[in-house]
């Protein structure tokens, strides 16, 4: 069950973690915050939309934004360089890793 933690039960605080940092980022760029939270949220939802509905894996629909020399390409490529990838990752094992120390108590 440890397992199924930071991917069901953890995974929420992930996203409202990553949509702080993008209000943040929108609020610095000029949009109030309402605003931005809903374009945001509205994003989200249709993405998982996709997911769910397309028939086309996440990296299917991902390699479909990223266009050569695209604003999309040029954020991933920035997420990559900084390791976005590595930082889920660990966060993801340091998940799981509390979940069985806590089942050990």
């Amino acid at each position: 069950m440890c397992e199924v933690v930071p991917i069901n039960g953890s995974a929420p605080a992930y996203f409202y973690h990553m949509t702080r940092v993008i209000l943040k980022e929108a609020v610095h760029m000029g949009f109030d915050e309402d605003t931005a939270l809903r374009l945001f949220v509205q994003t989200m939802k249709g993405s998982a939309e996709m997911l769910l509905n397309s028939g086309m894996s996440a990296e299917m629909l991902e390699d479909k934004l990223r266009l050569k020399g695209g604003t999309t390409l040029a954020a991933l490529d920035k997420m990559d360089e900084l390791g976005f990838d590595r930082c889920l990752t660990e966060g993801i094992k340091a998940c799981v890793s509390r979940c069985k120390e806590l089942g050990n108590l």
